[in-house]
């Protein structure tokens, strides 16, 4: 506004220089253009572009009307923060601040559940605190004695509200409540947290009941916070401090006076429930069904004649062949359906049948052939391994041979289209004597000659190799040698010279054992 009201001045300076002293323009106040400014201006436009549009138009139209809901369960808000106190972590013990989720039903501001973790919010912990909420509280008494009051919020909703991050915005999320029966998910616009404004009142309370006055809080703004070490003060744990929202949550702000709805939240939900007595039996069919929703691995496939697969693994079952057959009779033949797995054991899948609504187990094909042990789990990890080595192994082969041995192909087709326009034009002479692959035989059976260190020749029938122990068998290419006619006379002599390299050893008659066997004499000898 001082910018504004100095570049004002500075203009009527301008303006008086070609004017009289009469007729000079006065200086105005500060204050005068502060006031004709917000006469002018458009709060509106000047809001946009810092606030945005839903929280420009809220500053300007406000509230129109309020959310109502007549009965429990009719609509829960799930959001999720940084919890205003510091943690020691016991992987680390560093102090941390975890995250909290938190689920509390609009109609009675009953609590329905929570999750507490030091790691960043995903759909499985947004999956970990709906499952919370639904289940009955059964375990109160024995883990946490020191609660006096029953939590006796738990139930399917029929309406969950949650704000638009990425986290919540999931398929993982909403199709996760559609298969437990909630009938609607509702995304908040963003910078939108006046819908879901009795979430974001729970978690004040939270905080000013007890947050705010345990040792290393952070407080809710740097301000309040001043200079308090809340990192040096931190002596709480995560169990420790689950401990406490229990008791916070259900002796505290469960019966606790609220001046807006005029009893305490645990009395208007036994009074809805005693009003609604249906809303008891809405819990979920068979606990396997949870353990099917909470598993960590899920992907989208489609059903081939095979199965399923998952990391180059096909899984197949009896039943999952029929849910195709059905998908095939609706014309729904390319639908992907939800498969989930668990991350640490990969001998069966379970597959979404949309139909029904209801998961069917597939189990694995080929992992004998993979040499596995099925008697322990197989983790994903091993399956990951192995596509992963099939992989790089394919990378080693070059697409381009393919293209090398197309090309060759495609050189022998044009060569033999061109003989063949020769035997076409000469007739009367004979095409080829080839009339099968008769030849690829008779060629693999002729006669070689293999030549050994021991320069002995052997005559083999086939191309085959010869193993040997001491001696390297080496193929001659050399044609065989064709007798011709006249050749009868010198066929000794030939043989002589053929056969010079054939060693000889003198062996002395004397030498050779006798076995009662008369040597026949020389004629010269006898006379």
């Amino acid at each position: 506004m001082e910018d504004i009201h100095s570049e004002l001045c500075l203009r009527i300076d301008e303006e008086n220089v070609n004017r009289d002293e009469s007729e000079k323009l006065k200086y105005v106040s500060q204050s005068k253009v502060r006031r004709r400014f917000m006469e002018l201006v458009d709060i509106y436009k000047v809001d946009l572009p810092k606030k945005g549009t839903v929280l420009a138009k809220l500053k300007r139209d406000g509230v129109k009307e309020e959310v109502i809901a007549t009965r429990p369960l009719q609509r829960v808000e799930i959001d999720w923060t940084p919890v205003d106190l510091m943690l020691i972590d016991p992987s680390d013990l560093k102090a941390k601040r975890p995250n909290l989720i938190y689920a509390v039903d609009k109609c009675t501001g009953m609590p329905m559940g929570f999750f507490v973790t030091f790691k960043p919010v995903d759909s499985m912990a947004l999956k970990q605190c709906l499952i919370h909420l639904i289940m009955p509280k059964t375990y109160l008494k024995v883990l946490y004695p020191l609660v006096e009051n029953e939590w006796v919020a738990h139930g399917i909703p029929h309406t969950i509200v949650v704000d638009n991050a990425s986290v919540n915005d999931s398929y993982e999320f909403e199709e996760a409540c559609l298969q437990l029966g909630v009938k609607e998910v509702q995304f908040c616009k963003i910078d939108a947290g006046h819908q879901k404004g009795t979430i974001e009142r729970a978690f004040r309370r939270l905080n000013t009941m007890f947050i705010h006055n345990q040792k290393g809080t952070t407080f809710s703004n740097f301000i309040e916070k001043g200079r308090y070490d809340s990192q040096k003060n931190a002596c709480i744990t995560i169990q420790g401090f689950i401990y406490m929202a229990h008791l916070g949550m259900v002796d505290i702000v469960a019966n606790t006076f609220d001046k807006r709805r005029g009893n305490s939240p645990h009395h208007l939900w036994v009074q809805g429930i005693e009003d609604n007595k249906r809303l008891m039996l809405q819990i979920p069919r068979s606990i396997e069904s949870l353990k099917i929703i909470l598993m960590g691995g899920s992907k989208l496939r489609t059903i081939q004649q095979q199965g399923v697969v998952i990391q180059n693994e096909y899984y197949y079952s009896q039943e999952l062949m029929e849910l195709k057959n059905l998908l095939e009779k609706f014309k729904r033949v390319d639908e992907e359906v939800r498969v989930r797995f668990d991350l640490s054991d990969m001998r069966k899948v379970f597959v979404y049948d949309p139909i029904n609504n209801r998961y069917i187990t597939a189990e694995f094909t080929g992992l004998k052939r993979k040499k596995v042990n099925l008697e322990l789990p197989v983790p994903l990890m091993a399956l990951e391994l192995d596509s992963k080595k099939r992989t790089e192994t394919k990378k080693t082969f070059s697409p381009s041979d393919r293209a090398k041995a197309k090309r060759k192909m495609e050189l022998i087709r044009e060569q033999d289209e061109k003989q063949i326009k020769k035997w076409k034009r000469n007739k009367d002479k004979i095409a080829s004597d080839y009339q099968n692959s008769d030849f690829i035989t008779d060629t693999v059976l002729k006669p070689v000659q293999v030549e050994t260190k021991s320069n002995a020749i052997i005559t083999t029938e086939t191309k085959i190799d010869v193993p040997s122990i001491n001696d390297e068998i080496r193929i001659i290419d050399e044609e065989p040698v064709v007798k011709q006619k006249g050749e009868k006379k010198s066929e000794s002599q030939n043989d002589k010279n053929e056969n010079w390299y054939i060693e000889y050893e003198d062996t002395d008659i004397e030498d050779l054992p006798s076995w009662d066997v008369n040597m026949k004499k020389d004629k010269k000898e006898l006379a």
